[in-house]
């Protein structure tokens, strides 16, 4: 029985060794990812400059078609399907690391500790709980003005960055998707260290309760 007891305890911390690894993992690629993002749009841009291709078709879905209309005529069509087919892989491969990041993190005591601990120390300068999270969901919303073209040509400098470098308008669109992500599953994380606080009090002062009316019953 003891043996048993110890199997599970073993499998137990291996789980939670790989989600905190997995978690870690994701949060790391997501830190990285709008840097990696300027690498990789430079490569594809020199590529397009040098070998000027005419069409493109790399078996991708399409998630952009409404940004590719927006900036027809600004880029021959091979760069422009050049640009957004990188664009939506970097959609994929992000969203997917987002996703990964949240449900390791609800499932991982540790990551939930670490983003506790990241919250803790953020209070530690004399600011408040919602001066992190509010500041972190709405930096996630970079990642909508990064899909809404239209949106981002309101701001003057943004318009005059997609006439006169229209491929680094694109890379400056797909860095803001990568950090609206990160920052918005920072804010998630930080509110599930919250909630998941919040049930650990509760529960304390529940079982103090039941003990209490325990002790009353045996005296």
């Amino acid at each position: 029985m003891h043996e048993d007891d110890t199997s599970q305890m073993r499998r137990r911390s291996w789980r939670a060794e790989q989600l905190e690894f997995v978690h870690r993992l994701c949060t790391r690629a997501l830190v990285l990812s709008p840097f990696a993002v300027v690498v990789l749009f430079s490569v594809v841009t020199a590529s397009a400059h040098v070998f000027k291709p005419t069409a493109v078709n790399l078996g991708i879905p399409r998630l952009l078609w409404k940004q590719r209309q927006f900036m027809a005529g600004r880029l021959d069509h091979g760069h422009i399907e050049m640009l957004f087919a990188t664009f939506d892989v970097v959609i994929v491969v992000i969203v997917f690391l987002g996703v990964v990041r949240v449900l390791t993190g609800v499932l991982s005591s540790d990551a939930i500790r670490i983003a506790g601990e990241r919250l803790e120390l953020w209070k530690s300068g004399g600011r408040s709980t919602l001066s992190f999270i509010v500041p972190a969901i709405m930096l996630g919303f970079a990642t909508l003005v990064s899909l809404n073209f239209e949106m981002a040509m309101s701001v003057d400098s943004l318009r005059a960055l997609s006439i006169a470098f229209p491929s680094g308008f694109v890379c400056l669109m797909a860095f803001m998707f990568c950090g609206g992500v990160f920052f918005s599953t920072e804010g998630v994380m930080a509110l599930v260290y919250l909630v998941s606080w919040l049930v650990c009090s509760v529960m304390k002062k529940i079982n103090k309760v039941i003990l209490n009316e325990g002790g009353h019953e045996d005296s």
